[in-house]
């Protein structure tokens, strides 16, 4: 063996060596290193618990309200069906994919032309102020939508 080749095996072995430390000093949960895939049940997960269609008549300024049914599914999409209470009502359909604030609890709707931010309350969802929070007062319980069976 020449004395060229043996600076090569030592690199080749160094470098080796430092790829085996380097993997096994990794912090957790770094993307470098693959997960072993999580193991199937068979089971089909439970639909969240705010799934489900809330309905109820919330204040408008310019009627005496809007009769609104919200639908969240459990793919998380939603779709809300807006009638405003006039001589001639007239009703609005939207739906799309939940953005939720706070994960199964807070939530927004953007559309272009209707933007409302809610809460899950149990077997309630409350209409949010613009700023995302409760309304209170004596108009509070006009801002709820309730579950349907």
């Amino acid at each position: 063996m020449s004395m060229t080749t043996l600076p090569g095996i030592a690199l080749l072995c160094g470098c080796s060596l430092l790829a085996a430390v380097s993997a096994s000093t990794l912090p957790p949960g770094d993307d470098s290193i693959p997960e072993p895939p999580a193991q199937q049940t068979g089971e089909t997960p439970a639909a969240p618990a705010w799934a489900g269609t809330y309905k109820g008549v919330l204040p408008a300024a310019d009627c005496p309200g809007i009769e609104t049914a919200l639908t969240l599914t459990d793919k998380g999409e939603y779709k809300i069906v807006s009638t405003y209470l006039t001589e001639k009502p007239q009703t609005f359909t939207a739906s799309g994919k939940i953005n939720w604030i706070e994960l199964g609890k807070k939530f927004e709707i953007l559309e272009s032309d209707f933007a409302a931010k809610f809460e899950i309350d149990g077997d309630k969802i409350l209409r949010l102020t613009p700023q995302g929070e409760r309304v209170t007062g004596p108009l509070a319980s006009d801002y709820v939508l309730t579950r349907q069976p």
